[in-house]
């Protein structure tokens, strides 16, 4: 694990969509949605992050876990004060030859309106405890935590339903 006053990188079996991958995850520290039940509150305190340096510790991960997959997870990634540099870390990871997974509480229309591109997939919707339910990922589906969120691929293609994906064999 590498760890900051900004952001965490670590690595996770559970949080990239598909069902076969061990991946980078980063948290960064900030969200607006305040969400009742959060599972990261203590992500919800913004405080600016490095593009480069998160950058540079995210492939510095991937090296010793021989990955190519990258979470990027908060806080909320895509909150107004990161968005720009999201952007930036998203590019920047791709250009390397990453595939980048972002998880936002936003809708997919705002990702869509603020230019949110070059990402492999994203995870849209805010955790809604009404909602609620046991994350689950198996060899043939990923359950997400609330029946809202939903998967979307690069070109904002639904891949699921009801927060439910069902992998391809």
């Amino acid at each position: 694990m590498i760890k900051n006053d900004s952001y965490v990188v670590d690595g996770t079996f559970i949080d990239f969509p598909d069902n076969e991958s061990y991946s980078v995850i980063a948290y960064v520290m900030g969200c607006p949605h305040f969400c009742d039940g959060c599972q990261n509150p203590s992500l919800q305190r913004y405080v600016p992050y490095d593009v480069n340096m998160l950058v540079d510790d995210i492939v510095l991960f991937s090296k010793s876990s021989s990955t190519n997959k990258v979470v990027i997870s908060g806080g909320d990634p895509l909150m107004n004060w990161h968005i720009e540099n999201t952007k930036r870390v998203v590019n920047k990871l791709h250009g390397l030859g990453f595939s980048v997974c972002i998880y936002t509480g936003f809708e997919a229309d705002f990702c869509k309106k603020n230019f949110i591109c070059e990402f492999d997939f994203i995870k849209c919707g805010r955790y809604i405890k009404e909602l609620s339910r046991q994350f689950v990922k198996s060899d043939d589906e990923m359950v997400l935590a609330s029946s809202n969120q939903d998967f979307y691929d690069k070109n904002y293609n639904k891949l699921s339903n009801n927060g439910v994906l069902k992998f391809q064999r």
